[in-house]
C-alpha cells in the first residue's frame, strides 16, 4: 500500500533528484534541504547525498533549521547604507524630474530637504550606480 506520506516524500525525492542533475542555486538548495527536512530526513549525510550540496554545508543549514526553523540567509554585517530606502526613493525622483542634474548639485538638495543628513558627492554617485541611473 502506498500512503500519502510515502507518495510525497516520493515525490520530494524525484524532484530532488532532478534538481542534483540541473545546475542549482543557493535557493535551490534551500528549497531542497528545506522539503527533506519537513518530510523527516535530518541526517546530513543523507541529505547531502540526495541533494548534491556538500556536507559542510549541509550541517549549516541543518543547525539554522534547529536554530531558527527555518532556512533563509542570515543577515550580513557590515556598515548600515547612509542613504535609506526612501530617501533612495527620494533621490530617484530627483533625477527623474532632472535626468541632467551632476551627483554635486543632487547631494545638495537632498541635504537641503533632509536636515540632518551628511551626504557626499561620491555616495549619490554610487547610489545612482546602484538604482541604475548611470
Amino acid at each position: 500500500t502506498i500512503t500519502l506520506s510515502s507518495l510525497t516524500i516520493t515525490i520530494t525525492l524525484i524532484i530532488i533528484r532532478l534538481l542534483k542533475v540541473m545546475e542549482s542555486s543557493l535557493a535551490q538548495q534551500r528549497s531542497a534541504i528545506r522539503q527533506l527536512w519537513a518530510n523527516n530526513v535530518r541526517k546530513p549525510k543523507v541529505l547531502s547525498e540526495m541533494t548534491g550540496v556538500p556536507l559542510s554545508t549541509v550541517y549549516r543549514y541543518v543547525a539554522q533549521l534547529k536554530k531558527y526553523g527555518k532556512l533563509e540567509p542570515l543577515p550580513r554585517s557590515g556598515r548600515p547604507r547612509i542613504l535609506s530606502p526612501k530617501k533612495r526613493r527620494q533621490l530617484g525622483r530627483m533625477v527623474q524630474a532632472d535626468n541632467y542634474t551632476n551627483s554635486q548639485e543632487l547631494a545638495t538638495k537632498l541635504i537641503e530637504s533632509n536636515p540632518g543628513l551628511n551626504v557626499s558627492r561620491s555616495t549619490i554617485s554610487r547610489e545612482l550606480s546602484r538604482l541604475h541611473w548611470k
